[in-house]
């Protein structure tokens, strides 16, 4: 009965809006697939993570059967094309590279008919890392031994610069002079361009006065 209401429904509409829809179905297919290449020094699900254009996925595990047999919207998380989440993608993938030290990585994208959809490729180029040339870390107090800093992630000389390694070195160095009774302790970095491929790293931590 519904098969046949929504006949009769769509049997009504004017040709042209039926047109339309088709057209709109075109411009914004179905993602069946999603894949990365060009990439090895980070994880493609680590990217993938952190972009809009996703694939068509089955909503659990145990419904993959009934979503290979038959397609259901009721048993598929669906995902369409948004070129301009696209384009957005390309620039996400981008600046998920600087951050991590790949500050001339290029990323590019194919769309190929793929099932009822397409397959959408990020063909990433990485290139060659930007490199620490030198460190130089300054303490106003001697509270945290550099043996614990490289630990905790201090990039050392001829290492990559990963600022969301420094990222999380701040959070535990903030922490520990917390705990220690400093509440206004401040932790600074930055990283000045050499050439191309290298910086310097400096480092303040500046635990201020005892709460």
């Amino acid at each position: 009965m519904l098969a046949l209401l929504f006949g009769l429904i769509a049997a009504t509409l004017p040709h042209p809006l039926r047109a339309q829809g088709a057209a709109a179905r075109q411009d914004h297919p179905l993602i069946e697939r999603v894949t990365f290449q060009g990439v090895q020094a980070v994880e493609a699900h680590d990217i993938q993570a952190t972009i809009e254009t996703q694939p068509t996925t089955c909503r659990a595990f145990f419904l993959k059967p009934l979503c290979v047999l038959t397609h259901n919207h009721l048993f598929e998380a669906r995902n369409y094309l948004d070129h301009e989440q696209l384009r957005r993608d390309v620039l996400r993938i981008k600046v998920f590279y600087w951050l991590r030290g790949f500050r001339h990585a290029q990323v590019d994208t194919t769309v190929a008919d793929k099932g009822r959809g397409v397959a959408i490729t990020f063909k990433v180029t990485e290139g060659a890392p930007t490199l620490v040339e030198s460190v130089a870390v300054e303490q106003t107090r001697d509270s945290i031994s550099a043996p614990r800093l490289r630990r905790w992630g201090l990039p050392q000389q001829g290492d990559r610069i990963d600022l969301t390694r420094l990222d999380t070195l701040r959070t535990r160095v903030r922490r520990t002079l917390w705990d220690l009774g400093y509440g206004n302790a401040m932790v600074r970095d930055s990283a000045h361009p050499v050439d191309s491929l290298s910086v310097m790293l400096h480092v303040l931590i500046d635990a201020g006065a005892r709460t």
